[in-house]
């Protein structure tokens, strides 16, 4: 499947979700109606005001949370909800409010009344859309993507999956808060072999700690410590209970701290020549990086704050080929960037 076929494919996505407006829209005018009937039937707002908030909390609600359940992206609560903080309150004081203004009432009905049509509108155009752009995914990475990485040699895998041994090897997080992982690439560059997939790693559903890519793949020499490298703006803290090492490199030591089991050993991986080009790859990904040294292989994690290889629906599909393929030769090029294929050092 070509590119431009993806693009007719999701412009047809698109129209379909727009074709669905006007029926949702003519289904919210259910709730003025329902909100109408027992304002009639009661003579006044004590059940009318309720039924508007309730719909309208609940629509909210729905809304803010469906993300945290797709996961799609990194987001806390606490900045999800501040948009609606002053209806939060307005809807916690609106008894209060009517007590002391009692034709106030009549104006908190009409308001949550519009709000509460509005939310359940976006809510239905959210539903809509997010089933349209699971399906735009898999059709974008599954029948383009995974063909594209193909003709390099480059296995993919939309639902990859990682042996616990290896995340738990790489001692820079620990597996159990691992609730992701997805968009596996693995193959050889210069007879390296080298894995690297997308994590999303939480400690609780509330908190998404990190969202990023990590790498690891066979390193050239003889490792006899346990060796770890953070930029200074990584949140990794796993290493930290280790010796901190300080390195010759002065431009280093002000973007990189340096723990290891072994002072001599940590300076014999890190060359004055592997650490200018872990400054390069810092550099070109412009991202927190986390990088360990443990048995035969470097592990690396790049911070990048994001879910990444994602095509957007509401851009074309052949500027979101350009993005993704721009990522992901960011980080094919971490071999070539550190040097793995030199194997000069292996003993």
């Amino acid at each position: 499947m070509t590119i431009r076929e993806i693009e007719v494919l999701r412009k047809l996505a698109l129209n379909k979700i727009n074709g669905l407006k006007i029926p949702f829209f003519l289904s919210t005018l259910a709730i003025p109606i329902a909100v109408g009937f027992l304002l009639y039937k009661f003579g006044d707002i004590e059940f009318a005001l309720p039924l508007a908030i309730v719909i309208f909390g609940m629509s909210a609600m729905k809304y803010i949370m469906i993300d945290f359940i797709d996961a799609d992206q990194p987001m806390t609560i606490k900045r999800e909800i501040m948009p609606f903080l002053p209806l939060l309150i307005l809807m916690y004081f609106a008894d209060d409010i009517t007590k002391f203004i009692p034709n106030f009432g009549y104006v908190l009905l009409a308001i949550f009344t519009i709000l509460a049509m509005i939310m359940s509108f976006l809510l239905l155009v959210k539903f809509a859309k997010i089933d349209e752009i699971k399906k735009y995914k898999d059709l974008f990475k599954n029948r383009y993507l995974k063909d594209y990485l193909a003709k390099f040699g480059y296995e993919y895998q939309e639902k990859g999956s990682l042996d616990q041994i290896i995340l738990k090897h790489s001692k820079l997080f620990n597996p159990s808060e691992i609730s992701n992982i997805n968009d596996k690439i693995c193959g050889k560059i210069d007879k390296v072999e080298f894995v690297f997939c997308d994590l999303i790693i939480k400690k609780e559903l509330k908190d998404a700690l990190y969202f990023g890519v990590f790498f690891y793949a066979e390193f050239n020499k003889n490792i006899k410590s346990k060796t770890f490298i953070k930029s200074k703006d990584s949140k990794i803290k796993t290493a930290e209970n280790l010796k901190k090492i300080i390195m010759d490199d002065t431009k280093f030591n002000r973007t990189f701290e340096v723990y290891s089991t072994d002072a001599i050993n940590a300076m014999y991986i890190l060359s004055p020549a592997l650490m200018k080009r872990i400054l390069s790859l810092k550099w070109h990904l412009n991202f927190p990086i986390s990088i360990s040294f443990v048995g035969s292989k470097i592990y690396i994690f790049i911070d990048t704050g994001k879910d990444n290889f994602e095509p957007n629906i509401d851009i074309s599909a052949i500027k979101s080929d350009r993005i993704i393929k721009t990522e992901l030769s960011h980080f094919l090029s971490i071999v070539k960037t550190l040097n793995l294929n030199t194997r000069i050092w292996k003993v």
